[in-house]
């Protein structure tokens, strides 16, 4: 079975074991222990990496770029999950360097513009391209 399959399928005992080193009793795999494994190490590298966690460090603005990159890439694919923060990247930097070459602006302006540029970039692709600019591609067999 091709690992671009597995994701979208419940897979027998007899596979999932060796796979996914699942609990053999259940009737279908599902990767839980991974994904909570990948997710402690993510969170004890940032708690090392900001010596202290408070709830003010995690802001509104941060959900909703990783939100939008994800929905700009495409929610199905692999490859849409590394070019839409790519992508996004590409917008809220560039738009530094655009924004600085207008006169007459100041900086309050400035990250409003961005804000609004990041808006209006959410709307377009959720309007135009619901399924993110690479969509998930269905095997052919």
């Amino acid at each position: 079975m091709r690992s671009n399959q597995m994701h979208e399928t419940l897979l027998p005992k007899r596979l999932a074991l060796p796979v996914y080193c699942s609990d053999p009793i259940s009737s279908n795999a599902y990767a839980t222990q991974e994904i909570l494994l990948v997710l402690a190490l993510g969170g004890a590298s940032y708690a090392h990496y900001q010596s202290y966690i408070s709830p003010d460090l995690f802001k509104p603005l941060i959900s909703i770029y990783i939100f939008l990159a994800l929905m700009i890439g495409g929610v199905g694919n692999n490859y849409g999950a590394v070019a839409g923060p790519l992508l996004l990247l590409f917008i809220l930097e560039g738009s530094r360097f655009v924004i600085q070459a207008i006169p007459g602006i100041t900086v309050v302006q400035a990250a409003s513009f961005r804000e609004i540029l990041i808006g209006v970039v959410l709307i377009a692709v959720t309007r135009f391209a619901p399924q993110g600019l690479l969509k998930e591609r269905k095997p052919t067999f």
